[in-house]
């Protein structure tokens, strides 16, 4: 069932139902395997001779959105239709089950699911005439999109050979790692703004982080997102639930060319899921660029750069070299970032670029830990963290000169302290005391016991990508509760006999 023939055998030959032309393509629907109606508008390249054909590209929404129907629509981290399209390239999009016109439940890029609509949308681009082949039914295809619109590309990619080139954006790894983050918090704040809108059936047109509310959710994915909010981890039956849906599961079966998208400010899926992303596919030997741009599921802290033009010209390269198979096209350096306090891109011939320095801070006080804290989110705004006051801070030194501080810095604890529950977190970012900004807007929990005994804790923060001056002042933060994490559930107080923070400088050339 992992391949093609398999899942052509047990699904049910979809039917296209056409509509009226309208003057930006052609709007249709698509029956899945279930009878469920999958919305769809296909835009054909303009003025093509009799007879000739030309590759098309996938174009899948986020969470909460629809597909774009008209060609200049922007969607975060996807290129405009128009754009596509200018560049010889058809392109269909659709509202995902359960989103927009669409019938059916989201059921949050089920394999079974949401995969299986794609292939029917697979199948039907597949008898376009416009729309150049590999084979019979085997359209020359490729995916693009971000977050929801991300791993769908990963999955099906995974699971139908007929998709040759992928350029997933701002998702995960693991759904249910990036969820808890690495180190065993649930996020609160995205949790409930999720699940909350969702479980009260809030009607379209109201705003969620994710986006307007147009979908239906799959209602095990709301009980088991409340659960989680309500213990503060996932149970066993929603981690199997994410799994089943996350990249992580499937990446040993993707073997196209794949351009990966992170977002330095994305709090939702952080860097650390392009990274694996990424990793794992170099290690397999499929060709693989990582790039990382000063957007994604929260609001850029500093100047985002020529985010458009960047990322456009970077995905359609992308398909230029892969998709259209034209070799002489260059598509870069293997990984390519632009700081949260510039606005130009770097490129690096490697990933991890080498370390040739680090920036350096220690320090002691102590932490109050009390059932308090800022409020947990209802998700009017993105989640992102903010400049904390009464924190704990560790002043750390500036480079002599301007450095590239690029990847993951690394904190140290040694501590002692007492509250009940003795297990919690405290929470670490770096804050730029110039600009008043959290760099990346990012934020990690760091696990503590407070048993009265004397500990030691070391922890990777989240990746972040800045330009550190001589003038700069950088300050490690450690405080006890996080607006994107939720409430601190202990009483107690910690003493920091020593917080040490290192930040990686890198060499971009």
């Amino acid at each position: 069932m992992r391949r093609l023939a398999g899942l052509l055998a047990i699904a049910l030959v979809p039917m296209a139902v056409l509509f009226p032309s309208s003057a930006h393509g052609r709007d249709a629907t698509v029956t899945s395997f279930d009878g469920t109606k999958i919305a769809v508008h296909f835009f054909p390249v303009a003025d093509l001779e009799p007879g000739r054909r030309r590759p098309v590209v996938l174009l899948a929404h986020g969470f909460a959105e629809r597909g774009p129907s008209a060609p200049d629509t922007a969607l975060a981290g996807a290129p405009r239709v128009s754009s596509l399209l200018a560049a010889g390239y058809n392109v269909l999009t659709w509202d995902a089950r359960g989103h927009g016109d669409s019938g059916g439940t989201a059921m949050f890029d089920s394999p079974d699911f949401e995969v299986r609509d794609t292939q029917a949308l697979i199948d039907w681009v597949a008898s376009q005439p416009e729309v150049e082949l590999d084979g019979p039914g085997d359209p020359r295809l490729g995916m693009t999109g971000s977050s929801y619109g991300g791993i769908i590309q990963y999955l099906t990619a995974a699971l139908d050979d007929r998709v040759d080139v992928i350029t997933p954006g701002y998702t995960a790894y693991s759904l249910s790692d990036t969820t808890i983050s690495r180190y065993g918090k649930f996020k609160e704040g995205w949790g409930l703004g999720l699940a909350g809108m969702a479980a009260a059936n809030v009607p379209a047109g109201l705003v969620s982080p994710l986006g307007p509310y147009l979908h239906l959710l799959d209602p095990v994915s709301v009980q088991g997102v409340l659960e989680s909010v309500a213990t503060g981890v996932l149970s066993d039956g929603f981690r199997a639930y994410l799994d089943e849906r996350s990249p992580s599961t499937y990446l040993s079966d993707v073997h196209v060319p794949t351009l990966v998208q992170g977002g330095t400010s994305d709090t939702l899926f952080p860097l650390v899921n392009a990274i694996r992303d990424y990793t794992v596919l170099q290690d397999r030997g499929v060709p693989v660029k990582m790039s990382w741009n000063c957007e994604g599921h929260s609001l850029c802290p500093g100047s985002p750069g020529p985010l458009r033009e960047h990322f456009e010209s970077l995905v359609i390269n992308w398909f230029d070299r892969w998709l259209d198979q034209r070799p002489a096209v260059r598509t870069g350096a293997p990984f390519s970032w632009i700081a949260d306090n510039e606005s130009v891109y770097r490129e690096a011939a490697s990933f991890p670029p080498p370390v040739v320095g680090t920036l350096t801070g220690r320090a002691s006080g102590s932490i109050l830990i009390a059932p308090t804290g800022p409020p947990t989110s209802l998700g009017f705004l993105f989640i992102g963290a903010q400049p904390a006051v009464g924190a704990m801070e560790v002043p750390i030194a500036p480079p002599a000169q301007a450095a590239d501080v690029v990847g993951h810095p690394t904190v140290r604890l040694s501590y002692r302290g007492l509250a009940f529950p003795a297990k919690t977190w405290v929470y670490g970012q770096i804050l730029d005391a110039v600009t008043g900004r959290v760099v990346g807007v990012q934020v990690t929990p760091i696990p503590v016991t407070l048993d009265g005994r004397q500990r030691a804790v070391e922890v990777e923060l989240e990746a972040i990508a800045t330009r550190a001056l001589p003038t700069g002042d950088y300050r490690l933060q450690l405080m006890p509760a996080s607006l994107l994490y939720g409430l601190q559930r202990s009483l107690g107080s910690v003493t920091v006999s020593e917080a040490r923070v290192t930040l990686p400088v890198i060499d971009p050339t």
